[in-house]
């Protein structure tokens, strides 16, 4: 009985120090996405986004590069950067790095990416303003999908993201309203329009029937 003891603590142990490596593991690479995410959401114009997507996928792939079209891109691996349904760069990255890390990086780069990409400019208002509201809207989504993946999958399909993601969401739009529509610069409550497009995929439905609805 006391060798089988000492076999099931043996075991035990085993098995707490894998989970404890598996937690570790997990919050490394949240840590990890957390500064990409800041690299790309500090980025003030598209020649520093440029820098920010690259620095941001070399914490996973030391050699990556970035081009702006696939044509020149010849590496063993591509990762397309979708802003608005156009591909407007492609990292390039190396056959033995991390694929998951740097679609992730390439979705954030894609969020963070200065309107200067899209084919259709602000209306009225402060250009810049503009700008950077789009850029927070995108940046916090992302941050929303980076920390809470497992609850925006099952809320999604679920079609209640607004209830099950509350606290978060209601962050962001406070932080939104007080940043952007203090004063009568007309702009858009972008930060809705990306709640739709990106976290419930385009279909308002799915943000459930509590969603309060654009702050604008």
């Amino acid at each position: 009985m006391a060798g089988t003891r000492s076999i099931d603590e043996y075991v035990a142990g085993l098995r707490a120090a894998v989970d404890a490596e598996i937690a570790q593991n997990r919050q490394s690479l949240i840590d990890q996405m957390a500064r990409a995410v800041r690299l790309l959401s500090d980025a003030a114009d598209e020649a520093k986004w440029r820098e920010a997507v690259l620095d941001a996928a070399r914490i996973f792939a030391p050699t990556a590069e970035l081009h702006l079209t696939a044509a020149e891109c010849h590496a063993a691996r591509k990762f397309p950067v979708v802003s608005r349904g156009r591909v407007i760069a492609v990292i390039a990255a190396g056959e033995h790095d991390d694929p998951g890390a740097l679609e992730l990086v390439a979705s954030l780069a894609g969020w963070a990416a200065p309107q200067a990409f899209s084919e259709t400019q602000p209306a009225n208002g402060d250009r810049d303003l503009h700008l950077r509201a789009q850029r927070f809207a995108r940046v916090k989504v992302a941050e929303i999908q980076l920390y809470h993946a497992m609850t925006v999958r099952e809320a999604r399909a679920a079609g209640n993201l607004y209830e099950a993601l509350k606290v978060e969401i209601d962050a962001a739009r406070e932080l939104f309203r007080e940043r952007f529509l203090k004063d009568p610069a007309g702009i858009t409550d972008y930060l809705d329009q990306e709640l739709v497009r990106t976290l419930a995929n385009d279909d308002s439905a799915k943000l459930g029937p509590g969603y309060p609805g654009p702050l604008a």
